[in-house]
């Protein structure tokens, strides 16, 4: 299959949603995809993501990764400098940290377990979050800690 994808270096949307798709099977799909722009992972067996999965797609504005079993995110959004829209709901994370950012407008992290979301206070950009979603577990008001600043206004709904 990553073979048949690797002569669509021009796609800029791709929806594989519901596939069955595993970190490493995405890994491999993903490779080549230089120029796409939106991509959804939505409903795939997806459970850790590190910095090999998405980096190559340097285009991309909008990734779609609700409804799979992610439990942890190492560094997988790094090279995503013009990411505008995350969807990450209805995963199991137990937290954001590190959270660097700045260019996303809309976060979907809702229906999470995320009891921490730690932005890294050392940015000198500002967050451009315009919306914010984020289904936070009962726990102390101590656990949301270092948030910037434009998620005080935004909804939140946070679990860590």
């Amino acid at each position: 299959t990553g073979q048949s994808l690797h002569f669509l270096a021009r796609l800029k949307v791709l929806d594989l949603s519901g596939n069955s798709i595993t970190e490493d099977m995405a890994a491999e799909l993903l490779q080549n995809l230089t120029s796409l722009e939106r991509l959804s992972l939505s409903r795939n067996l997806l459970s850790r993501l590190d910095g090999s999965i998405f980096s190559n797609l340097h285009q991309l504005k909008e990734l779609n990764l609700e409804r799979n079993q992610l439990y942890e995110i190492d560094r997988a959004f790094d090279n995503l400098n013009n990411l505008q829209r995350l969807n990450l709901a209805f995963n199991f994370l137990p937290c954001l940290v590190n959270f660097e950012m700045t260019q996303l407008v809309v976060l979907n992290a809702s229906h999470n377990n995320i009891e921490w979301f730690i932005s890294n206070q050392d940015l000198n950009d500002t967050f451009q979050l315009e919306t914010t979603l984020l289904s936070l577990l009962p726990a102390p008001l101590s656990s949301l800690l270092l948030l910037p600043p434009p998620l005080s206004s935004s909804l939140m709904s946070c679990s860590l």
